[in-house]
């Protein structure tokens, strides 16, 4: 869907578009979408979907990570990076499941003119997590609290092997990047 939309002023005919979406870890009711401009939405079985990042100003939302062990807590990469509608200010988290928002150690303002494309929580820990931006890849080891660029360049994707977090994989401007250390050395 939709099946029919309203005639909006943009070239869409009124209607949006979904940049990531996030899947609860315990409960398969519930799922969360990421927009360009309209922030982040939760989806709970059959009732309607709800915004989690009104109280914020206007917001992309281009990746959502979601704590293993405690879904109350969730990551997201804010900005977009496809449609480049808005820029990034960092990755936000929430410990109560949307409610209120903080900046994490990883803050931008919008003059800084960053684009992020994607946000990974490694499979088994939590706290470390990947960003790629077009100035490179973030890694965290301590949800977001401190970070590092562990390589320069403009990337778009970011994904662990299947079955092996040692090995990951990263498509950048105009590269594909391997990584066989869990993401602290990379190479083409």
């Amino acid at each position: 869907g939709p099946d029919t939309y309203t005639l909006g002023w943009g070239w869409n005919g009124g209607m949006g578009r979904v940049n990531c979406f996030a899947f609860h870890p315990n409960n398969t009711n519930i799922y969360f979408a990421g927009t360009p401009a309209g922030g982040l939405w939760k989806k709970d079985g059959s009732n309607p979907w709800e915004p989690l990042t009104d109280g914020l100003p206007i917001i992309g939302i281009s990746g959502i990570a979601i704590h293993h062990n405690d879904p109350d807590i969730i990551y997201i990469l804010t900005g977009d990076g496809d449609g480049e509608h808005t820029r990034s200010i960092g990755i936000l988290k929430t410990i109560n499941g949307g409610q209120t928002w903080q900046a994490t150690g990883l803050s931008f303002s919008v003059l800084d003119n960053k684009h992020g494309y994607k946000l990974l929580m490694h499979p088994t820990d939590p706290l470390k997590m990947f960003a790629v931006y077009n100035d490179g890849i973030y890694k965290t080891i301590d949800g977001w609290q401190s970070y590092s660029i562990v390589e320069t360049g403009y990337f778009y994707d970011i994904e662990f092997k299947p079955g092996n977090p040692l090995i990951m994989y990263s498509s950048g401007k105009n590269d594909f990047y391997k990584s066989t250390d869990a993401g602290d050395t990379w190479n083409i």
